[in-house]
């Protein structure tokens, strides 16, 4: 439920932002009722002071912003891990591809190795 503040003889109350605000004959909030009709009273109700309403905005802002920049952070590192395993897939190729030159030469070096054995039995 999204709730907002409502600032009434130096306090700020928590009321749901669809709530209707309840006032007396002299225009002084009194409560709020819900969509639902549930009914809250002021008497019922702890107000926040401004220092204690100034900080509340604060720690929602710091709030807000730790997540924002853990989201990006989380984001830049899985590019990196992205990245990290593009790479170790280039060098699991390059290793396949310097694997097939070392057959390739081993192969090479056995045909002139039998070609030497063959001569020298002649």
């Amino acid at each position: 439920m999204a709730e907002t503040y409502y600032h009434f003889n130096n306090m700020y109350y928590k009321v749901p932002t669809n709530a209707i605000i309840m006032t007396n004959s002299q225009n002084q909030f009194t409560g709020y009722q819900t969509s639902t009709g549930q009914t809250f009273n002021i008497d019922n109700m702890a107000g926040l002071n401004q220092d204690q309403f100034s900080a509340l905005h604060i720690a929602q802002y710091e709030g807000e912003h730790a997540a924002a920049t853990s989201i990006q952070d989380s984001t830049r590192m899985n590019n990196v891990g992205v990245n990290a395993a593009h790479v170790g897939v280039v060098a699991g190729k390059v290793g396949v591809a310097a694997g097939q030159i070392g057959v390739n030469q081993a192969h090479t070096t056995s045909y002139y190795t039998k070609m030497d054995q063959a001569e020298g039995a002649n």
